[in-house]
């Protein structure tokens, strides 16, 4: 490595070298949705690492980090979606490394992709006119429409699961007791043991979470820990919060 007054120079770190692996991605002509994933695979990674106080920098992250993560995404969302992961930073640590970025070689070579398991019956995909007009019924500036369509972004951004869907928190000051940061476009879903994954989402999804977050401002029970709340009502606990099943 090289030396710089008598010491090591420090690595960069992951979201340091973000905006240059964009630049490269675009040069290399790849569409909008697919840069985005790239880069979103990385900074989700990088979050995850600081999270868990491991190496943030692009030597200082090994094999077990990059498999921690991505059985953290697995849990969160699902093996399909931590399989993208993989792929996209095999190839983010390819260009490291063959770009002179990274002096060892690739983490990614130590590990194997996430199994996702063929579905019995697989449930087709919406297309695009029907996630148009899925969008166009939950259009317009009632509380309820501005929940329901940052909901339905969420979903198609990420395919986050309903129950970790449905336990995202909100706060605007106690930054330990808010999942939701529109402006960084990331959430953070709680897993088990206190564990976390941050994910991503894009600038239609951001800005409709920001549009909900100001309109659930003004809601009567804006108080409550959880973000997503209900027109009326709440659970069997007595919660003002949506569920699962409000959700669906």
């Amino acid at each position: 490595m090289a030396k710089a007054g008598g010491r090591a120079a420090q690595a960069p770190l992951l979201l340091d070298v973000a905006a240059s692996w964009e630049l490269r991605l675009r040069a290399d002509g790849k569409a909008d949705g697919t840069v985005r994933s790239y880069v979103d695979s990385v900074r989700v990674l990088s979050h995850y690492l600081a999270e868990h106080d491991m190496p943030v920098d692009v030597e200082g992250v090994q094999a077990r980090h990059v498999g921690a993560f991505l059985a953290a995404s697995a849990a969160a969302t699902s093996a399909g979606n931590a399989h993208k992961h993989f792929r996209n930073l095999r190839v983010f640590f390819g260009w490291l490394v063959a770009d002179g970025e990274r002096a060892a070689g690739s983490p990614m070579a130590q590990l194997t992709g996430p199994v996702v398991a063929r579905a019995r019956a697989r449930t087709r995909a919406l297309d695009d006119d029907e996630l148009a007009a899925l969008l166009a019924v939950c259009s317009g500036d009632t509380f309820e429409c501005r929940r329901d369509t940052a909901i339905v972004r969420i979903l198609i951004d990420n395919g986050m699961r309903l129950s970790w869907l449905a336990g995202l928190r909100y706060s605007r000051d106690d930054a330990e007791a808010n999942d939701v940061w529109p402006a960084e476009h990331r959430l953070r879903v709680p897993l088990k043991d206190d564990d976390v994954l941050h994910a991503p989402i894009g600038h239609k999804a951001a800005a409709a979470v920001d549009r909900y977050v100001r309109a659930r401002a003004r809601h009567p029970h804006a108080g409550s820990p959880w973000l997503w709340l209900p027109i009326r009502g709440g659970t069997a606990a007595g919660e003002r919060r949506l569920t699962s099943t409000g959700i669906q």
